[in-house]
């Protein structure tokens, strides 16, 4: 089992895509289902289940793929298609402040009778939209499970020569599906494999084919699913308000690396400047940080990092690494923990509750000047 996952990788590695470097790409793959949609038209009936003669195009009027009716000639949306690749769902900023990306699609949209999601790994996110007539819901469908299976069922009885590209594209999902399954059938458990005496091989050939940040989304996106959990429960978790605990986390990705933060508002700033502080986890580091309006504050800034940055480690990772102030700017953080996103993750929810717990503990003193 465990030799074939280092093979898929060994394959994805040499595949054609990953050598021009395109396999990571997003849009990438999107194309190729675009262009799978042109010479296969049935496939709009077999994934998108429509009947009728469509056309789609690429990232059209911001819609990563535009499926409209033939006869209406591009002035009426389907089907809105958003494709995540690499990340997940985000919020955008509108003038009602932030919403779901695709309730913002949906709100553009009013006539559009369906919407998708195209994901590797199940979307955590709520797809339900509000306040639309046709669109209730997106349908949340995957690159290596629905849409392999009917490549690989359409493709079956033509020759190579038809059309490689697709066929290079089926290769490569093929090989990436074997890695997507046993990270979902991982959960939260140790991910790297050991084969080559290597505790950090499964990293590796993530950072390799790129895919590090996907990988490393999915985890995240289960331990804020066990943290929500609870404090929908109200259960171990006492520092939120049940109510809008959906707005409490956020999980991103900066520059390929995901990231999960907790944050709350200074209610009664020990400086004018200071607007908010919390957890950060991103590229193996915990973090307590202080978000600021400007730079011009580190060193009152760096006291308090110092100071709670020290009692938070020293309640819940004793015995840790050595504290470190990260780089200065309007978010500024001090590591207190290092714990990799590809080792078993079983006991962190419980760890960052506990350091949730203790920001609550402690939100009297952080509130008040040094």
């Amino acid at each position: 089992m465990k030799k074939d996952i280092i093979k898929a990788f060994e394959n994805l590695i040499d595949h054609p895509f990953t050598i021009i470097q395109m396999s990571d790409r997003e849009k990438f793959h999107t194309g190729l289902l675009q262009y799978a949609l042109k010479k296969y038209p049935i496939l709009y009936k077999l994934i998108f289940d429509i009947d009728g003669e469509f056309k789609s195009e690429l990232e059209f009027k911001s819609i990563d793929l535009y499926i409209y009716e033939s006869s209406t000639n591009k002035k009426k949306p389907y089907v809105l298609v958003e494709s995540k690749f690499k990340t997940g769902l985000h919020f955008s900023k509108t003038k009602n402040g932030e919403v779901k990306q695709i309730q913002k699609y949906a709100d553009k949209y009013k006539s559009a009778s369906k919407g998708y999601l195209i994901s590797l790994f199940p979307e955590s996110e709520n797809l339900k939209i509000n306040d639309h007539e046709f669109i209730k819901e997106y349908k949340n469908i995957s690159f290596t499970g629905d849409i392999l299976t009917v490549l690989e069922r359409i493709l079956e009885g033509d020759s190579k020569e038809e059309y490689p590209l697709l066929d290079l594209w089926v290769s490569y999902l093929k090989e990436l599906k074997i890695i997507i399954d046993f990270i979902k059938q991982q959960q939260l458990k140790f991910l790297n494999l050991n084969v080559y005496n290597n505790n950090k091989d499964f990293e590796y050939y993530s950072d390799k084919l790129k895919l590090s940040g996907l990988f490393e989304n999915y985890r995240l996106n289960l331990i804020n699913e066990e943290i929500n959990e609870a404090i929908r429960e109200e259960k171990k978790v006492i520092c939120f308000e049940k109510k809008n605990y959906e707005y409490f986390s956020r999980i991103d990705n900066t520059h390929g690396n995901a990231l999960l933060h907790y944050e709350k508002k200074f209610k009664n700033p020990p400086h004018k400047d200071f607007i908010s502080y919390g957890i950060q986890w991103q590229t193996d580091k915990i973090k307590f940080y202080i978000r600021s309006k400007n730079k011009k504050v580190n060193k009152i800034r760096d006291e308090y990092l110092s100071k709670f940055g020290k009692l938070l480690q020293d309640k819940v990772f004793p015995n840790g690494i050595d504290l470190k102030l990260n780089p200065n700017g309007k978010f500024k953080s001090i590591s207190i923990h290092e714990h990799s996103m590809f080792e078993d993750l079983t006991e962190i929810p419980n760890k960052i509750i506990e350091l949730l717990n203790c920001l609550e503990d402690i939100k009297t003193s952080i509130n008040k000047n040094i």
